[in-house]
């Protein structure tokens, strides 16, 4: 089910019918997937996953120069090739370290945001 989420919204992105709330979508998962590799699952996949990151990012920049969530070409290429070391992985690892994943995405995504809530409390 993981993986299906962050293909179907992989397809959206590909069709010019992307949002912001798939971006996040494809970014979680690609955390999940990261940290998949550092804990010895398809390690190799490390490069393809930060490639991926890496295409979510010229994503958004371009999202919001053209007001279209797209991947295209190359950046839909590397999404593409992350997802299949995601989808390779979520078969390899049992669930408890797919889990341990996921609460260390949510870590990552805590500590990244907590700064920006600080400042908004501050203002």
């Amino acid at each position: 089910m993981l993986h299906l989420k962050a293909l179907v919204a992989l397809d959206a992105l590909y069709r010019g019918n992307g949002t912001s709330e798939l971006l996040t979508v494809l970014g979680q998962n690609l955390i999940v997937s990261e940290t998949l590799c550092g804990a010895g699952y398809v390690k190799e996949g490390l490069k393809a996953v930060r490639e991926g990151h890496a295409a979510l990012v010229r994503v958004d920049l371009e999202a919001k120069e053209k007001n279209q969530w797209q991947a295209a070409g190359r950046d839909y290429e590397c999404l593409r090739d992350a997802l299949q070391v995601y989808g390779t992985q979520l078969g390899a690892a049992p669930r408890a370290e797919v889990r341990k994943a996921q609460i260390a995405m949510v870590e990552v995504l805590t500590r990244h945001l907590k700064p920006e809530a600080t400042q908004k409390q501050a203002a």
